[in-house]
């Protein structure tokens, strides 16, 4: 079908065929590329299953114990419920698990429902843009959509990304609508899917406050609508809102004898982004997932081992991570923000200390959608009515989840989640950028705030540029070494500048890396010998001991750092 028949077509016709093809899409992506033998579940899978297996809704807190007791209480099922994650998407997990088993079957039905929301979502943006725009620039959005390959590779997930992107952009179409119409059933809409918007990021539970604030607030400014029914009406979007999520608030603190609100661990996810190891991005800054480590983190681990396993036990683990966050915020200030100025930064470009988020496809995508969504919201800010504002609520929920992340933590799917909101611009960004190049009068002068522009837009290009190299490199240097056999080939090993330096026989340049990239460990006691065919290294000044065990090195993580002498 030809481009221009695109925008010819019946809006009906146009949205029938926009959802089609956005089904069919993602249906072959996950015949293609989904995995439905052995899928990643990640906790909402664990959950989920500890729910079919009559445990209730509960999973072991994800860290590796350490001590005798612990090790053995993580080897049994859990005893106590908690509420690790926002509850809807391990229940919809569950109900699958349910009706069609633990099996391939229901892994697979799991990514078509993530598909059909998915597909769903794309048609929301199509209606969200023609709340600030024209027909064809919103077709233009809903296209971008359609072939947005991060949304697409995450219908093959079982986060609830799929659900969560559909239910904020159906939350966003209907405070937008709330705003301009001053319906009753919009206010009514508004505040029913917040309600299960926030039973599934739990965040948005500050955020809906933020929006129902700025929304009365601007229909007051008006002056077009009774203060009585505009007070009226957002207490009505509230109440729903209460309505649908204060049962798991209720069941939360009865639980743990304590107000506790959708989560029970907000420091845990806070320490993710702010501590000694944080990088800004994703990952920490030698790449890897920001989880507790013994080799990393062993006396959060000998606290945690501590604490008496009750039904507390998850509160009382957030404790130990906002004390180490807020020590940390203390101890370094200038460490804290320079952190979240790059998680900023990441948030909108690219995060380079992650290794699946340097792909250029995805890189190209990410930057794409931000580049043509700011030239958008440029264009709308400048040439709409001071009487439509509905932008403004848009870039409430914008700004406000970007500040949310920057203080917080960046994962890449909060990314995903963020840009492919941003959609309903892109299309009106690309129309004005191409009229802008089409109009184009070679002898207009480029004003000093331009140039200034392109400044900082190149410096931020440059740094970003050299930042990835520079981590691709060491990425590459490391699984280099990762799949050499060292087995009795090791002539030097040093520990220099915080990094491990091996020498292999025969071989002129030394192996260089950080033991940051080590993922785990398995732990020899010192007065136990160390088994057939391992290799022991001692450094000159006896501080660290080096442990690698023939070809299996890496692959099987068979690597002990201690720092404490022999």
């Amino acid at each position: 079908m030809k481009s221009a028949k695109i925008f010819d077509l019946q809006k009906k016709d146009f949205i029938k065929i926009l959802f089609l093809s956005a089904l069919i899409l993602r249906i072959a992506f996950v015949i293609i590329a989904g995995n439905n033998k052995q899928p990643d579940l990640v906790e909402h899978g664990i959950i989920a299953k500890n729910m079919l297996n009559g445990y209730g809704f509960s999973m072991h807190w994800l860290y590796p114990a350490m001590s005798g007791p612990m090790v053995e209480i993580q080897k049994q099922p859990p005893k106590y419920e908690g509420a690790f994650i926002p509850p809807l998407n391990p229940f919809i997990i569950y109900l699958f698990l349910k009706i069609f088993g633990d099996n391939s079957l229901s892994y697979f039905l799991l990514m078509v429902l993530n598909s059909v929301l998915s597909s769903l979502f794309v048609v929301i943006i199509y209606y969200l843009a023609k709340e600030f725009t024209d027909e064809k620039a919103s077709r233009i959005s809903s296209l971008l959509s359609l072939f947005f390959l991060p949304s697409i590779v995450g219908v093959t997930t079982f986060s609830g990304t799929s659900l969560y992107q559909l239910l904020a952009g159906v939350v966003l179409l209907f405070v937008i609508r709330s705003f301009k119409n001053k319906n009753i059933k919009d206010f009514v809409l508004f505040g029913f899917f917040s309600g299960l918007l926030t039973l599934t990021r739990s965040e948005f539970l500050i955020i809906f406050f933020i929006l129902l604030f700025v929304m009365t607030f601007l229909i007051l400014k008006q002056k077009k609508f009774s203060t009585r029914n505009t007070l009226t009406f957002s207490a009505l979007s509230l109440s729903v809102l209460l309505v649908i999520v204060s049962p798991w608030i209720i069941r939360n603190t009865l639980l743990f004898n304590q107000f506790t609100t959708i989560i029970s661990h907000p420091w845990h996810e806070l320490w993710r982004g702010n501590n000694p190891h944080s990088s800004g991005g994703a990952s920490s800054e030698y790449q890897l997932n920001i989880w507790v480590r013994k080799h990393q983190y062993p006396e959060i681990i000998k606290k945690i081992d501590k604490l008496p396993y009750n039904q507390h036990f998850e509160i009382a683990v957030d404790s130990i991570f906002k004390a180490e966050v807020i020590n940390f915020w203390t101890e370094n200030p200038f460490k804290t923000l320079q952190i979240w100025l790059k998680r900023a930064l990441f948030t909108m470009t690219i995060d380079p200390y992650t290794p699946r988020a340097r792909n250029l496809v995805f890189i190209f995508f990410i930057l794409f959608s931000v580049f043509s969504a700011f030239i958008g919201f440029r264009w709308m800010i400048k040439n709409r009515p001071d009487e439509n504002l509905s932008y403004t609520i848009y870039l409430t929920f914008f700004i406000s989840y970007l500040v949310l992340i920057t203080i917080v933590n960046l994962e890449t799917r909060y990314q995903i989640y963020l840009v492919s909101l941003l959609h309903p611009f892109s299309g009106i960004g690309l129309i004005e950028f191409y009229k802008k190049i089409r109009n184009r009068n070679n002898n207009t002068k480029i004003s000093k705030k331009t140039i200034a522009s392109l400044i900082i837009v190149s410096m931020t290009l440059f740094y970003l540029t050299w930042l990835y190299l520079e981590k691709e490199k060491e990425y590459k240097k490391f699984k280099k070494f990762e799949k050499i056999n060292i087995a009795g080939r090791i002539d030097k090993i040093e520990y220099r500048k915080e990094k491990i330096r091996v020498k292999l026989n025969n071989h002129k340049e030394w192996s260089e890396f950080h033991p940051g990239y080590i993922e785990d460990e398995i732990q020899y006691p010192f007065k136990k010998t160390a088994r057939e065919g391992d290799s022991l290294y001692k450094e000159s000044n006896a501080e660290n001991l080096f442990l690698f065990s023939g070809n299996k090195i890496f692959k099987y993580r068979y690597i002990i750092i201690y720092d404490k002498k022999l």
